[in-house]
């Protein structure tokens, strides 16, 4: 069910609670999206639908949407209500960002409007949120939200104003890579030392057979791109990895891969050696950037550093088309650290609805606050059950 409101700025506000009508949506969603500044490959069409069909059971559309006098789409708030994470999240009505929970977790995370009407809509999309205040949701957690998104501050200064002592988190680092007008500059960039590893390491491929590129959908079938790419993150990461393993994870990654290639915003490259695949990397293509995401090697080639090779690869390979930055999404890596020259923060933005369920369990979650860092051991961890949990982190190959 839709339900919509005209504000007095002549923006109409709508709801859109069934999953059903968010079909209605494809048409003008990723036209929305380019023309916001926060497009990202994890607010598209192609991901949220797909996160929906894998992952979105138990979890309640709270779509808003917001259109102008001509009916035009103007701002989104993609949201949904369910559990939210560890022993207090799964007793509130969680108020969330789609696709944010859930094995593979979204980054750039955020509100969707048309660059320049921030200050215009924001404030009507987050009256809607906040009329459903201890109604529908208890506890709203935006995770992952950059912090140079022009949406933050104006989403947080309507929850001030209702009361709701918004809070964020200590910001994680999103390393990236303004890509230069060539990869001869970005090479000569590098220290001395990594270029001398990456000569010393090509050299030694060479020995073992022709270096050579593959791409999905291109050279390659895509499915068994994917299935080579499930392979070499398994070999790559063993028992400490968790990615491409539960059925929900592949089918998820399968039908996206398909649906990003079909708009040609996959990125899923095979290193070869001679015969052999030895490096995948599974990126996206999307706002003129790359994103990184996946990959994997075989273990035997480690000591030649394949991993490195193909995101070199890769860079050249962007620089040559075109492409303006390569993002190495959030985490401080020692692969990210070799090659990024700047990071943006993304922050987990909460506040708690007033419903007496709510303020009781936001009392429990202060005192868990107040107390951390300054008793024993055992008493933190006591605490931390009664928390929420921290956030799944995903795993890239260094």
């Amino acid at each position: 069910m839709t339900t919509s409101a005209r504000a007095t700025s002549g923006i109409r506000i709508g709801v859109v609670r069934d999953r059903r009508e968010l079909e209605l949506l494809r048409g003008e969603w990723n036209r929305l999206l380019r023309s916001s500044a926060t497009d990202s490959v994890f607010l598209s069409w192609e991901w949220l639908s797909t996160w929906w069909e894998v992952f979105g059971d138990g979890h309640a559309p709270f779509y808003v949407t917001a259109r102008d006098a001509g009916g035009e789409l103007v701002g989104l708030a993609p949201l949904v209500v369910g559990a939210g994470r560890g022993r207090i999240g799964r007793r509130l009505r969680t108020l969330m960002i789609a696709g944010q929970q859930a094995e593979t977790l979204s980054e750039f995370l955020d509100l969707v409007v048309v660059r320049g009407r921030e200050p215009e809509a924001v404030p009507l999309l987050a009256r809607s949120i906040l009329e459903h205040a201890g109604s529908e949701w208890d506890r709203l957690v935006f995770e992952r939200v950059p912090t140079c998104s022009p949406n933050l501050p104006l989403l947080e200064q309507a929850l001030r104003s209702a009361g709701l002592d918004p809070r964020r988190s200590a910001g994680e680092a999103s390393p990236y890579l303004p890509l230069p007008a060539s990869w001869g500059a970005l090479f000569d960039s590098m220290s001395r030392n990594f270029r001398s590893q990456w000569n010393h390491s090509m050299n030694k491929l060479a020995r073992d057979g022709e270096v050579k590129l593959r791409f999905a959908g291109r050279d390659v079938a895509l499915d068994t791109a994917m299935d080579r790419l499930a392979e070499l993150n398994r070999a790559r990461w063993g028992a400490r990895g968790g990615s491409f393993r539960s059925e929900a994870y592949l089918r998820f990654h399968r039908l996206l891969s398909r649906r990003l290639h079909e708009r040609g915003a996959l990125l899923l490259v095979l290193l070869d050696v001679g015969d052999t695949t030895v490096a995948v990397r599974y990126d996206f293509l999307w706002a003129g950037k790359i994103w990184c995401f996946q990959g994997g090697w075989l273990p035997a080639y480690e000591r030649m550093n394949v991993g490195t090779i193909l995101t070199g690869k890769v860079l050249e390979w962007g620089i040559e088309n075109g492409y303006r930055e390569y993002d190495f999404l959030k985490g401080d890596r020692p692969y990210k650290r070799r090659w990024a020259s700047a990071a943006r923060t993304l922050v987990d933005l909460t506040a708690w609805s007033r419903s007496p369920k709510a303020r009781w369990w936001k009392a429990v979650d202060r005192a868990a606050d107040a107390v951390r860092g300054h008793a024993p051991p055992a008493l933190r961890r006591a605490w931390a059950r009664l928390r929420f949990s921290a956030s799944e982190s995903g795993d890239a190959p260094d």
